[in-house]
């Protein structure tokens, strides 16, 4: 009797499109249909195979045939059923990559006078032996976290990872069932070597040599600058040394300036000792001039570290500083040949507030020339002043970045010590002449033009174009007077916003305005001026590139500081959403409160919680606490965006303020992965209130950036 097939041309549809078990036969009476109840696995080449192939319903015993198609080879089926064999290493594409083999297998029952039978179309895959595809692994850096998946191809799922040789860095570990390194290093630093094997579920291995390079958020060559108060006297430091990654700070070097004798320091060794925590800061000791003192750390992911002195042992002593990773010359003076501009700021000789910005050129062999400078010195302003100099390297030069430099600035001379940054993009310098002469105290930041071009910059207008964060600094003579804010530039002349947030010795303003700016057309140094922002005396800028550069006001207050593009605006709350580490820049006054912190900004935005320590003339505070709901501050419409990056935040805390925030940099658009990087993530604040909502008297300028993605 022949099986009943009704509607063939679907089955056979069906078994083409699905390649299971298709086509039967069965008798008019008996036990159930006869189906198959399985498929073959796939296999893996020289790996013993073997599977039982099974029915449901029909009668045993059974008889299995392959009917159409190829088996692959090494494998064969038995009358009962059974596929086993090992796979050749023939059985894979000519190019080694895994082949599929397409057959027919039928089974027939025992029923008498009639058997029942089926057929299906199968696939088998035969694979390579795995191996292990990761190359290498990306580095690590203690107390952030780490995460690298290691791959393979080949073999048969499920895939189990281990380490056979070897051992991963402390505070990391691997995830045998995705091969997922995960964690947080915590030391020490250096380059671990492992062996990583895979195994598949054949029990087939392979292995790959793998290194795993732990590095420190202190470990390289640093420059650093220091803004400082002792017993109320200013006084400025620029140094450089070399941290191990394990704690050891070393081959240290350091000029110092101040109004009091005692803090006159230069070319003094250093050394010291630091440590950074899990929770992304820090402390350091520093030794120097026979003396220990102690500070505490803020390192960033992929920006500047901000430290603060905090020693209980030398309380009349307080101040903020930076430090740079530091991208050391290896041909010598020769390799600073370029354009740069420059801002500058400090006290003259009886203690007043002074500040500048400029421009020059540098050649091959040291020579400063095109020199061109904006001044302020307690409100009394000098205009495009030239001057010439000449730098000179030190004999350790390579090794420390260190040289001097002597300005000729009019009937004056001027001398520096200066640390290379990058000899393609920035330097610190401070000013070593004896105050007891009737010089000024200075700490100069020199940025390179044109992105380190060796050639003429040209400037123009379109150089400026976007958004830009304004972060400034004046000392007023009712006390320390900060502003903080954005300029917007169309690129042709206009600046269609100019607005600050300041706080002049407690009194907090918004100062709203539009005006014109000019770049001569053909200008080589970046002197940009500006007319219409309020009825005072305009600030000059100069920019080192498009959209970044230094700025000097006219005023009594001697207003210095910087300004850098701010993109990807307009900005919502979890435009912030990441962990920041920062602090305090450029303390104008010893009556400022400085502090390093480390915030968080849980989803899904609103609040940021913060651990910072501070120093200054109300003592040193540690493991200090504070929790901040914010919101955007220019979002009349209730849209959730801004576009000016500008938040208000509430403190909750002792002695934090409520403060004024501008994003500086944004972050970029969401990758193809979903993700946001927001290292890059950079803001700035000041305070305009205590906590208790009264005014703040001693307003200062804090910057923080992103320490993780």
């Amino acid at each position: 009797m022949k099986g009943f097939k009704p509607l063939p041309f679907l089955a056979l549809s069906l078994c083409l499109g699905m390649l299971t078990a298709c086509g039967s036969g069965h008798p008019a009476n008996g036990p159930g249909a006869l189906n198959i109840s399985n498929k073959p696995p796939n296999g893996v080449v020289l790996s013993p195979y073997s599977v039982q192939m099974s029915v449901t319903g029909g009668q045993a015993p059974f008889a299995w045939q392959l009917t159409s198609g190829t088996l692959p080879p090494g494998l064969s089926l038995s009358p009962q059923g059974v596929i086993s064999g090992a796979p050749l290493i023939t059985d894979l594409n000519s190019d080694g990559t895994a082949k599929i083999y397409s057959f027919m297998l039928k089974v027939t029952d025992s029923q008498i006078p009639t058997s029942a039978y089926q057929t299906g179309s199968f696939t088998v895959t035969i694979n390579p032996l795995p191996v292990v595809t990761t190359t290498s692994l990306p580095n690590g850096t203690i107390g952030l976290p780490y995460n690298a998946t290691l791959t393979n191809s080949g073999g048969l799922a499920p895939f189990t990872w281990s380490v056979t040789t070897g051992t991963l860095p402390a505070g990391l570990v691997l995830a045998a069932s995705t091969g997922i390194i995960g964690g947080s290093p915590t030391g020490p630093s250096g380059g671990f070597p492992i062996t990583v094997q895979v195994t598949d579920a054949d029990s087939n291995t392979a292995t790959a040599p793998l290194t795993i390079t732990i590095v420190g958020r202190l470990q390289g060559n640093f420059a650093f600058s220091f803004n400082g108060f002792h017993q109320g006297q200013p006084f400025y430091t620029a140094g450089s040394f070399f941290g191990d990654g394990n704690g050891t700070i070393s081959s240290g070097v350091l000029d110092q300036n101040g109004l009091a004798a005692g803090d006159i320091i230069s070319d003094a060794p250093l050394t010291g000792t630091y440590n950074i925590g899990t929770n992304g800061q820090g402390t350091m000791t520093l030794t120097f001039g026979g003396t220990t003192y102690n500070y505490d750390l803020a390192p960033a992911l992929k920006g500047d570290l901000k430290f603060i002195l905090n020693d209980s042992a030398h309380p009349q002593i307080y101040g903020s500083g930076v430090i740079k990773a530091q991208i050391l010359p290896t041909l010598g003076i020769a390799q600073l040949k370029g354009n740069y501009a420059m801002g500058f700021f400090g006290v003259d000789n009886i203690g007043n507030r002074s500040a500048g910005a400029g421009a020059f050129a540098a050649d091959v062999s040291g020579n400063l020339t095109s020199g061109i400078e904006d001044t302020n010195d307690n409100g009394t302003v000098q205009s495009q002043v030239p001057f010439t100099g000449t730098w000179v390297p030190d004999t350790d030069f390579a090794t420390t970045g260190r040289g001097t430099v002597t300005l000729t600035v009019g009937p004056n001379t001027l001398d520096y010590a200066f640390y290379v940054v990058n000899p393609k993009g920035e330097l610190i310098a401070v000013q070593t002449d004896a105050v007891s002469g009737g010089a000024s105290l200075s700490l100069l930041s020199v940025l390179t033009q044109c992105a380190g071009s060796t050639g003429n910059c040209v400037f123009s207008d379109s150089s400026l174009s976007i958004s830009t964060v304004m972060e400034l600094n004046g000392m007023s003579s009712a006390g320390p007077d900060v502003q903080l804010g954005v300029g917007q530039f169309d690129g042709q002349g206009n600046i269609t916003l100019f607005q600050t947030d300041e706080n002049k010795a407690g009194t907090h303003t918004v100062n709203t305005f539009t005006g014109t700016y000019n770049i001569p057309i053909g200008s080589t140094n970046g002197r940009v001026t500006v007319a219409g922002l309020g009825g005072g005396a305009q600030p000059i800028f100069y920019l080192a590139n498009a959209n970044r550069g230094f700025y000097i006001g006219a005023d009594a207050s001697a207003t210095e500081g910087t300004f850098e593009a701010q993109v990807n605006g307009p900005f919502s709350l979890p435009s912030f959403l990441i962990a920041y580490a920062g602090g305090t820049i450029q303390p104008v006054s010893s009556s400022v409160t400085n502090e390093v912190d480390f915030t968080t900004i849980p989803p899904p935005g609103g609040t940021m919680v913060a651990t910072y320590d501070a120093s200054g003339p109300a003592g040193q505070f540690t493991d200090q606490m504070l929790s901040s709901p914010y919101v955007l501050g220019d979002d009349p419409g209730g849209t959730g965006k801004n576009t000016t990056g500008k938040l208000i935040l509430t403190a909750v805390g002792s002695p934090s303020p409520t403060a004024i925030v501008y994003m500086i940099t944004g972050p970029p658009a969401a990758g193809q992965d979903g993700t946001i990087d927001r290292s890059n993530n950079k803001w700035a604040s000041i305070n305009i209130a205590t906590p208790t909502g009264a005014a703040d008297p001693n307003p200062r300028l804090t910057v923080v950036q992103s320490t993780s993605k």
